[in-house]
Parts: structure tokens; C-alpha cells; sequence
């Protein structure tokens, strides 16, 4: 609804709008307050009234019509009743006297004559004078409530506190507002009184094209707005700080205005970084290494940062080249420091140290970094190996060969010593047992092993040889393993996707069940289990390649998807199991298992791939996939078989004759190992086999 200024006929807005608690008429808040400099009643149903009279918001229903005044009004003060004006038969009721009596007669005197006595003038003219001067007054009210006018500024902010790091800007949202009804035309300035900034700070007005420093000029239609931004910049040298600022809005006039303060709050923030490209160095006995490492300030304001060197090796020696370096905001500085070996040291000897950095800004931020020397022995030498395995049919022999390489600085002889570990039947020979050789030299060795003709498949010889230094006495080995092939028959392979709260599952996770007795020798099978508590990394990882979208679903050689589980389930196997034995083996997977020598709590799993077609990818992708078998679930008596509980993927390239990869796995008592070759592009398994 649309309300009208009774005092100066326009339109009123919410924000400026009172209403008179009597008649609820709305006015101008303005118009109000100058009409009540010289009427004490409402301009419209004229009961006397003061600002407390009025309330802010439009009336509850009032009506915006002027009205005269009421037949049963009566002033808040009495009024004294006039007296009747004097006439001509009658003096003025203030005048008259009450009678006297009359004297005694004195016969022997005689009165004197009375002059007539004056009557009242000027009653009427009285009357005329006063009824002018109410008809000037009405006549006053009338013109200034038709002809007011009021352009009083009113200034509004978005936020009146804002945080931020030192160098940083920040913006505040400035509405600079006509609660007039004329175009007026203000000045907004950050004043000088009630602003305080910290020194380097700077504060500006700007609107959307123009920067106004400290003083903005502009006009603004009644009842609209002018948006501004008041724009403060902090400095970074001078830390963290507190500004207020004050704008202030003023009428060109200099008659209305209006203001406000906002805050900044400037903020420090410590954070660096300790780095190095070198932490190990290797010297000879006696020779000093110098490490280099950066500080890199990345807090708002400058940082101290304190160094320590902590826990040096006894009898080694370490130095630093400062014990404080002073960094500016974004910047770095090199630390220098210095580890020196006893000369007695021993080759291979090792000597630390620990580089402590404490920040001045935060002294709970602590940093580390340890550096390492190794003294190097004056001789060495390196086993260059061409190749450590090969898979070969009985009846035939094969020769690896290493080479020893001096990497010393003087000749040096070396021992070849050859321990077998030979299948009983099968012989070696060794092309040379001892060999000299000069600084940065090499000399070849060659170790052929023999395999008779009746050596039954998948029988493993080993070669161990050890090759001693006699300038150090130190020694390096190595071993050369050798294993005879059968023919291989294809085995498909099955990965079912499964889940402990699968309605359908116990179906699918029965078939592979029958499935793997049924073709102990035929198929190869794993569990990967979803979104429960079997499930790992490994498990995404398949179903994720396969776009696996629910369980239970089953993975056929790669290749061949089946859904569901049902009393069919078994059936749709066998078909797709049958149909895969068909296809011909273009891989060869054969496995080793033996205790790991390094861990002897783990199983050194290796796996040789051979290529019998060359249609397959020089690359193909080899997983290690240990499963675990009696697993159930917290809360549950249901038992879960070959589940899936670690998985790695490996990759080989070369084929010729055979490649082989190997790993020490944690192996459960009650589990096993899956070994199955993949291609990466097709996804095709190309052959699997378990241990």
C-alpha cells in the first residue's frame, strides 16, 4: 500500500515512516520533527502530541485523510474563559464598584457636580487583532507543510569487521542512501576523527570505474542509494594490527549528515618449510661433506628461525654456518652445514646428523631433517647380472653369465666361490674360479647348469655363487636358478564380486564353490569383496577396471560378465568355463614359492611368464593376490572363502626366453596365493595359477 506525507504530499518509504499513535496518519520522520518546532499537535487530528507520540513502520490500518479538528476536543490545558466586552449601558465587569451609601445630608452644603465618567474603547479592535493573527498562523502551518523539504543521508554497510593476513585488501560494501524527497548531492569522506590505522595502512572509496581517495562527491535521487566500497590495504612489514575507520556522509549544505566505523583486524600466520635435495653423502676416512638445506617462509610477516645440530654420531664432527637466519614473507634462505668422519673410520662407516629449525613466530613449530655420511672402502666392485632364472625342458642345459667390474682404484682379486643346491642327476660347470682385475675393469664369468634327460616337470636347481674381494675381503653374491618346464594346460580364471549383505550373493559365492571342486585342476578363483568389512584397496581397484555397478557379478578370464546369483548361477558357469578351457594357451605361468631369505616371516612368491604366440603385447601386467580362507564377519556365524586380502600388481616387458617376477608376501596359514597374468588394453587373462 502506497502512503502519503500529509506535511509535504510524497510518497514515504518504510525506512522514513512514523505514524501518530491517535489518529495512526503517516508522515515523513522529518516532516514530523520540524512540524512539532512550532505545533505541540498532530497535523492531522491535532491533539497535542511530542515525538514519543509516533512510532517507527506504516500504520495498522489508519487512513492517510486529513481531518478537522474534533467537536469534543479539548487542550490538555483549560483555557480561560474571556470576559463579554464592555457596552455602552454597562462598564466593563472589571471596573464596577460595589454601591456606597450615601452621605449625610449637609443641608448647609451642596454636592458637586459629577463629570460623566469614561466607557471602554477598543474592545472590538482587540477581537480583530487576535482573529487575525489565528488566520496567520493557519495560514503559516498550511505553507509549510506544502512547501517542506529533506534530503538527510543515511549510510549502510555489509559488514562492519573484517579479518585478514598482513599485505592483504579488503573490501567493505558501502550504500550511501536519499531519505529525502528532493535530489541532493552529499560528500563522503573518511574522516579524521574516529579513523586509526597502523602505519603503511591506506583506506579509499571507490565505485565501480573510479578510485576517489578519501572523498567522494556524488548526487542521489530521493528515497535510492549510491553503492560504494571503502577499500583498506594493510601492509605486510608492518605485522599484524587494528584499524578503525570512520565515513561520514554530509548534504552539500552541510545541514544533514550521517556516519559509521568499521574495523580490520590484521592477522600473523606462521608456516614454513624445510627442504633439501642432498642427505647422504659418501667420503673417504678423515674427508669433510657439506649439505645444503632452504627455509622457505611461507607465514605473513617476518620470521627467526632458530638452528640446532641434535644428536651427531660420536667422534664425527658437524658444524653450522649460522645459528639463526631472519626470512621475509615469501622468501628463502640457504642453511650451510658441515659433517666431517673420524679418520679411523672403517669403510661403509656411517655418521649422522640432525638439522633442528624452531620457528621464532611459533615456537611449537618444530622442524627436522637428518643428513648421513658414509665413509667408502678404497676397493669395490659390482656383479653385472644379464639374467638370474630360466625355465627349460629336461634334457637340455643353459649358461648364465655375470661379470665382475672393479670399481676400486687399484687391481684387485677376486674369489669365485660356487655353491650348488642341484636336483640329484643335474651337474654345473664354472668358466673361471678365480679372476684379477684391473681399476675399472671387468672380467665375464660364465656358470652352465646341465639337466638330464629324465628330470621330472617343474623341478628347480639353484647355483648360489659368492665372489670375495681380497683387497677388502668383502663379498657380494648371487643366484642362478634354473626350472623345468611341463606342458602347461589353459586355466580360466574367476573373480567374483561379492558382499556379506548381498541377498543374492550366497548363490554366486556356492557356484564358484562347486565350481573350483568340480575343476580342482581347470580353474583358478578369488573373492573380492564390497562395501563390508573384507573389503581393501585391491578389491576397488578390479571392480572399479571392470565398472562394476552391484553384486554379485563374476569376471570369466576378463573377458566374460556374469550377474546375479540364483539356482542357475552354477549352470551359466560350468558353460562359461567350458567354453574358455577351449581356447589356447598363449602364456606360460609357472611359480616358485620359497621362504623369504631377508624375512624369513614372509614366502618369496616369483613368477615366470613366458610367451608361446606372438600375438600377445610386449607388455603385459602380472598380479599377486594373497587370499585367506574361514573369514567371518564381526556379529556373523557365516564363513567366507578365498576372500581377497592384499593385492599387487606388477609389470614385465621382456620375454625372452623368460621373465620372471617375484615378491615376499605375508602368506595366511589358512590362505594362499593367486598369480595371473593380464593384458592392460584388452583386460584379457591370459593364464593363472595358485599356490
Amino acid at each position: 500500500m502506497a502512503y502519503t506525507c500529509e506535511l509535504c504530499n510524497a510518497p514515504i518509504t518504510q525506512r522514513g515512516m512514523i505514524h501518530c499513535s491517535y489518529c495512526k496518519t503517516p508522515f515523513h520522520q522529518q516532516c514530523v520533527r520540524e512540524h512539532l518546532y512550532s505545533h505541540k499537535t498532530c497535523p492531522h487530528c491535532y491533539h497535542p502530541t511530542s515525538m514519543f507520540d509516533y512510532q517507527r513502520g506504516a500504520p495498522p490500518g489508519g487512513r492517510n485523510v486529513r481531518q478537522s479538528p474534533p467537536a469534543s476536543y479539548t487542550p490538555s490545558a483549560p483555557v480561560r474563559a474571556a470576559a463579554p466586552p464592555p457596552t455602552r449601558r454597562q462598564a466593563p465587569a472589571a471596573t464596577q464598584r460595589p454601591p456606597q451609601r450615601a452621605p449625610p445630608e449637609r443641608p448647609d452644603k451642596e454636592d458637586p457636580p459629577r463629570r460623566p465618567s469614561k466607557r471602554p474603547r477598543g474592545g472590538k479592535v482587540l477581537l480583530l487583532l487576535n482573529f487575525v493573527i489565528v488566520l496567520l498562523l493557519l495560514a503559516s502551518t498550511l505553507y509549510a507543510s506544502t512547501l517542506y523539504v529533506g534530503y538527510a543521508p543515511n549510510l549502510s554497510v555489509d559488514t562492519t569487521q573484517k579479518s585478514v593476513l598482513p599485505g592483504q585488501t579488503t573490501d567493505f560494501t558501502v550504500a550511501l542512501a536519499n531519505t529525502g524527497n528532493i535530489l541532493s548531492r552529499y560528500d563522503v569522506t573518511v574522516a579524521a576523527g574516529g579513523t586509526s590505522m597502523p602505519q603503511g595502512w591506506s583506506a579509499s572509496l571507490l565505485d565501480a570505474t573510479t578510485d576517489y581517495g578519501h572523498t567522494y562527491t556524488g548526487s542521489v535521487e530521493p528515497e535510492q542509494d549510491e553503492s560504494l566500497v571503502l577499500r583498506v590495504s594493510t601492509s605486510a612489514s608492518a605485522g599484524p594490527g587494528k584499524a578503525t575507520i570512520r565515513i561520514e556522509a554530509r548534504s552539500s549544505d552541510g545541514k544533514y549528515r550521517d556516519s559509521l566505523t568499521v574495523n580490520v583486524i590484521s592477522e600473523t600466520v606462521a608456516s614454513y618449510e624445510l627442504s633439501t635435495t642432498t642427505t647422504e653423502k659418501f667420503v673417504t676416512a678423515g674427508e669433510t661433506a657439506t649439505f645444503n638445506a632452504t627455509v622457505q617462509n611461507n607465514g605473513s610477516s617476518t620470521d627467526t628461525y632458530y638452528l640446532q645440530l641434535k644428536n651427531t654420531t660420536a667422534s664425527w664432527s658437524g658444524s653450522l654456518l649460522h645459528e639463526k637466519v631472519t626470512v621475509e614473507p615469501n622468501n628463502s634462505k640457504n642453511i650451510v652445514l658441515t659433517l666431517k668422519s673420524p679418520s679411523s673410520a672403517q669403510g661403509n662407516a656411517q655418521g649422522e646428523t640432525i638439522l633442528q629449525v624452531t620457528s621464532q613466530n611459533d615456537t611449537g613449530d618444530v622442524k627436522t631433517q637428518r643428513f648421513t655420511l658414509i665413509v667408502s672402502p678404497t676397493y669395490g666392485f659390482e656383479l653385472n647380472i644379464e639374467e638370474r632364472s630360466k625355465v627349460v625342458l629336461p634334457g637340455s642345459s643353459t649358461t648364465y653369465l655375470f661379470q665382475v667390474k672393479n670399481n676400486g682404484n687399484a687391481a684387485d682379486t677376486y674369489a669365485v666361490q660356487p655353491v650348488p643346491s642341484l636336483p640329484s642327476g643335474w651337474t654345473y660347470e664354472i668358466s673361471k674360479r678365480e679372476v684379477t682385475v684391473s681399476p675399472g675393469g671387468n672380467v665375464t664369468v660364465g656358470i652352465t647348469i646341465i639337466v638330464p634327460e629324465g628330470a621330472q616337470p617343474n623341478q628347480r636347481g639353484v647355483v648360489n655363487v659368492t665372489v670375495i674381494s681380497s683387497g677388502n675381503q668383502r663379498s657380494q653374491n648371487a643366484s642362478f636358478e634354473l626350472m623345468t618346464a611341463q606342458r602347461q594346460q589353459k586355466r580360466v580364471f574367476v573373480e567374483l564380486f561379492t558382499s556379506v549383505n548381498c541377498t543374492y550373493c550366497p548363490a554366486a559365492e556356492s557356484a564358484v564353490h562347486d565350481l573350483l571342486e568340480n575343476y580342482p585342476d581347470d580353474v583358478v578363483a578369488i573373492e573380492y569383496h564390497l562395501n563390508d568389512s573384507f573389503n581393501n584397496n585391491f578389491s576397488n581397484e578390479r571392480a572399479s577396471m571392470y565398472t562394476i555397478g552391484g553384486t554379485p557379478q563374476s569376471m570369466f578370464d576378463g573377458t566374460r560378465n556374469i550377474k546375479g546369483g540364483s539356482g542357475s548361477t552354477y549352470a551359466q558357469y560350468v558353460a562359461a568355463t567350458e567354453s574358455l578351457l577351449d581356447d589356447t594357451l598363449k602364456v606360460r605361468l609357472d611359480l616358485s614359492v620359497t621362504p623369504s631369505i631377508m624375512d624369513p616371516t614372509k614366502m618369496n612368491v616369483e613368477a615366470f611368464i613366458k610367451p608361446l604366440d606372438n600375438t600377445v603385447p610386449s607388455e603385459l601386467n602380472v598380479f599377486f593376490v594373497v587370499y585367506e580362507n574361514g573369514l567371518s564377519p564381526p556379529g556373523s556365524s557365516k564363513v567366507f572363502y578365498h576372500v581377497a586380502v592384499e593385492g599387487h600388481r606388477r609389470t614385465v616387458s621382456q620375454f625372452d626366453p623368460t621373465a620372471s617376477v617375484s615378491l615376499a608376501l605375508t602368506i595366511p596359514e589358512d590362505g594362499g596365493v593367486v598369480v595371473f597374468v593380464q593384458d592392460p588394453i584388452t583386460k584379457r587373462v591370459y593364464q593363472a595359477a595358485v599356490w
